[in-house]
Formats: structure tokens, sequence, C-alpha cells
């Protein structure tokens, strides 16, 4: 019998974001997958801003963003091919102002490199085939494809096993939903006409959808329902040309089919993303229409907030009541997500004329307000996820500009003459201290909070301390205001926020928030 921290089943993007954000915070763990190998078909193609932020945190988004394409808007066009609605992603307040298209296959492709950098290995044609947990950890079953069995014991186990996931099934998770009556089509193509290429196209007819994603290469993601009862085998180019002569414009040309595939689409969610010491991520605790393309960025994002609290636990600086956060600040965004995707579904299906009629009516005017149009883009691109309500945040005092729980924003600032990002900065691991005052004498007032925190001393002057950054473009006093201190957590939200006189009493506070270990307690700050 084996002995391990962590297992991690299932390495699609999901599984390999939480192996990499648990790498990144100095914890192996064990990476299991019953497929012989990684994706080879495109699967999943959006990667919204809010996960190239993460992956830029991670140190990997240029490998990311040099493989895809930048999409820089969406359009929807009405039944009688006239304009809705344009949305324009440049607008959003990030360095990513897009939604990347990448297949999955490339993405996962950078993510397992990473994994092997960090010094994992995965496991491949092997098989979860029972799991008993119990308060001290889980016992587990393993099965290679050659029919080698073998048990093992990990404290935790996280399940990124998909859909039909068995860590799901043998934890006993109830995944409640809906199942969607009608079929849908998926195929890779070369589209030539004479719409914008770098944004995507979605057409509405009275038999449905009809939506198309550029893609690197030339080629477009069509997406489309199809009639109730139809059960055909994957499409071919054929069958694309007639969805794209009934539903799309005027003038196309269509050929060159890469993939194509058939599946039917379900609405679910677990009633908790925590059973015990089993952690449910990405498809295997959410699953909902491709609407707006968030499945593979939810289970991204889920690996992110899971990652720095289990390895603060493993580690022995926090206890197990911190991981009773992951489920608290995840699932009421899954909640949020499969309502606003099922709301796009229906409302895009053009079998209910009432919808229809309403939608191109009232869309445009609607997003024609400011305010309106923002919200929905920061919606779809993920930056609007927050943890505000959060049990392991501090109030908000209503004083400073930051409300803990909130993304945190990039912003530039100088070091040594150079310029660099606070993203760069805030890639080591464990917390980052950011503290905005002309003056700071009082560096031992770290020691209080434990586990890893690097302190980063920001001023409006240029300073001869060689380790001080400096506010050279502005940037930090137009988002913080100054004599402020912010505490940002390794998922790049804010966790804590003060005046800089109450530095001290906002960690002590923190601390307890995110139930360190008091016998524990040990500082590896730095000042930088």
């Amino acid at each position: 019998m084996i002995e391990g921290s962590v297992l991690i089943v299932g390495s699609g993007p999901s599984g390999l974001a939480a192996a990499i954000a648990l790498g990144k915070q100095g914890v192996k763990a064990r990476i299991v997958d019953s497929a012989s190998g990684p994706a080879e078909s495109s699967r999943a193609l959006a990667v919204q801003a809010r996960s190239l932020e993460i992956f830029d945190l991670w140190g990997i988004v240029d490998d990311v963003t040099s493989r895809g394409l930048p999409m820089h808007g969406v359009r929807l066009y009405g039944e009688d091919k006239r304009l809705l609605v344009q949305m324009r992603l440049g607008e959003l307040p990030t360095r990513y102002p897009y939604m990347l298209s990448l297949p999955q296959s490339e993405t996962e492709k950078v993510l397992i490199d990473h994994v092997k950098e960090l010094g994992f290995n995965i496991e491949r044609d092997t098989e979860l085939t029972d799991i008993d947990f119990d308060s001290e950890g889980c016992m587990v079953k393993l099965q290679k494809s050659n029919g080698e069995q073998e048990e093992a014991r990990f404290q935790w186990v996280i399940g990124c096993d998909g859909a039909h996931s068995t860590v799901r099934r043998l934890s006993h998770a109830e995944f409640e939903g809906k199942e969607y009556p009608q079929q849908f089509l998926l195929a890779d193509v070369r589209i030539n006409w004479p719409l914008a290429p770098n944004e995507a196209h979605i057409f509405t007819a009275p038999e449905g959808i009809l939506a198309c994603f550029p893609m690197p290469g030339g080629y477009y993601r069509v997406v489309a329902n199809k009639p109730k009862g139809e059960t055909e085998p994957a499409p071919d180019i054929d069958e694309v040309r007639r969805l794209m002569t009934t539903r799309g414009p005027k003038e196309f040309q269509v050929d060159d089919l890469k993939w194509s595939s058939n599946f039917f689409i379900h609405a679910r969610l677990v009633e908790s993303m925590q059973r015990g010491r089993v952690f449910l991520v990405g498809d295997a605790a959410h699953i909902h229409s491709p609407a707006l393309g968030q499945g593979m960025n939810t289970g991204i994002q889920d690996a992110a907030n899971l990652g720095w609290k289990l390895a603060l636990v493993v580690k022995g600086l926090a206890s197990e009541a911190l991981l009773e956060s992951y489920s608290n600040e995840r699932w009421p965004v899954e909640r949020g997500v499969l309502s606003q995707t099922d709301f796009t579904t229906r409302v895009m299906d053009g079998e209910n004329r009432f919808f229809a009629w309403l939608r191109d009516l009232i869309a445009p005017v609607i997003l024609a307000n400011k305010r309106v149009s923002a919200h929905v883009r920061e919606l779809v691109s993920e930056l609007a996820v927050g943890y505000t309500d959060s049990p392991i945040v501090l109030p908000y005092k209503g004083d400073l500009p930051f409300k803990p729980g909130e993304r945190l924003p990039d912003a530039t600032v100088t070091k040594n003459g150079h310029d660099i990002r606070l993203y760069e900065l805030l890639r080591d691991p464990g917390h980052h201290l950011l503290l905005m005052a002309d003056q700071w004498t009082d560096p031992q007032v770290t020691a209080i909070f434990n586990g890893e925190m690097t302190v980063h001393s920001i001023r409006r002057k240029t300073s001869d301390e060689a380790l001080v950054l400096q506010d050279s473009k502005g940037e930090i006093v137009s988002l913080f205001g100054w004599d402020c201190a912010c505490l940002i957590r390794p998922d790049g939200y804010v966790g804590a926020v003060s005046g800089i006189a109450d530095v001290g009493s906002m960690l002590e506070e923190y601390s307890r928030k995110i139930h360190v270990i008091p016998t524990a307690m040990r500082s590896k700050a730095s000042l930088m």
C-alpha cells in the first residue's frame, strides 16, 4: 500500500490546472487517467479573459496566447439576418480584452508541459475502481489497462474526471438537473465569407441557432441545435452546408470538415463540491450548455480556488476547516453559470416564437445601455467572478476602493528602474501583501501571519531603497488610493484590505478567517 497526500483523478484541463495550482505552492500530487493519451480533438474552444489572467499568475500565459486566435467581439443576428447586437470585448478591463479561440487539445499541451516542469507524472491507462474515505484519509483502488491492480491511501482525492465522473459516483454525490431535448451539432470547418474573421457570429432562425466561432488556421467551430428526435451519426459536410443555408448569411462557402460530433447537453450541479475528503472539480461537479463558452474555464478556476487552500492544509499551516470555503465560494458561481447558460440557450432556441420575437425586439435596446453591456461582457469573460460573500474574506469597511473577495486588476510599478506588473510579482508562492505608503518602518508585522507571504512596499516617490517599488505611472494610487494595505490570495483575489495603520490587526483577523494553525506560526515574508 502506497501513502500519499493528494490524488488527482483525470488529466483534462481541470486536473492539469489542479496539479499546477498545488505545484505552484510546493505540493506534489499523483495524477491518474483512464485514457491512454491526451485529447486529440478540439472539444472546448473558448479561453476566457479570467482564465488567461490565472495563466498569467502561473507564468504560462504567453505559451497559451501564442497558439490561439483572439476573438475581439461577438455579433448576434436576428431572423431577418439583421445585426441585432455587437458585443465588443476590446473594452474589457484586463490585459487580455478578448476571448481566445484555442482548441482544448492545444490548451492541454501547454498545461501538460507545465505540469511536467513542476515534477508531476501523469499515469495513463489507470482507472479508479473504488474509493472509501473516513476522517483520516481515502483508500482507493486503481487498475491498469493490463489488469494490474493497486491499493493506495491518500489524504485527499480531487475528482477531475469529467461529466461521467467515477469519483462523483463513488463518493455518492447527487448530480441534479436536466437534459435538454434537442441534439446539438459541432463541426470544425473552413468558411469563406465577407464577415469579420476575428469575431464570433451567431445567427438565429425559426429552426434554431447557428453559431460560428473563428479558430486558428482559418477554420470555424460551427454549433447548431438540431430538430428533436434526430439521432444521426456525426454530421458530414453536406449537413453543415444545409444548416448554413437555412440559418446563416447569404454569402458563404464551406469546405474541409476536420472534426464533427453530435451531442446532447445537460444542466446539472452537485449539491456540494466537497464530500468529506473528496473534492469535485470542473465537469465532475457541474455541466451546462456550451452557450457563452464557460465550461472549461469554470473548471480551471475551480482548481485555482482549491489549490492554494489544499496546499496550506497539506503543509500543516492551516486547519482542514479552510477547505470548506472551496464549495462555499465556487458553488454559487457554478449555480450562476448554469442559470445564465440555461437562459441564453432558451432565448436562442427558435422553437419558442414568443422568446424569439422578444429577443429580436428587446436585446438591441437593453445591450445598447453601456452599463448593461459592460456587465454582460464581464460575466461572459468571467472577470465578474468574485467572492465578496465568502466566509474567509474580511468584511468591507466602506472607506477603501476594493472589497475583499474581488479580483485584483493588473497594474505596472517600477523596480530598480524597470517596469514590472503586479501579476508578475504575484507568481511567487503564497500570499502577497501590498503596502501603499510613502513611509513604512515596521516589517516585523508580517511575523504574525502564518504561511508563505511576500511583502511589497510601494512608494509614490523615488526611493534609494533597492527593494522598494515605485508607483511611477500612478496606476497603484488610482486603483487603491494611498496609505493602505491589500492582502492578495494566491488565486489573485483580494483577501483583505485596511488602512496602513491597521495592517497588524488586519493580518491577525485574516489569519483567523483562513484557520491558520497558531502552533505552526511562521513567516517567510521578505521585503521586495
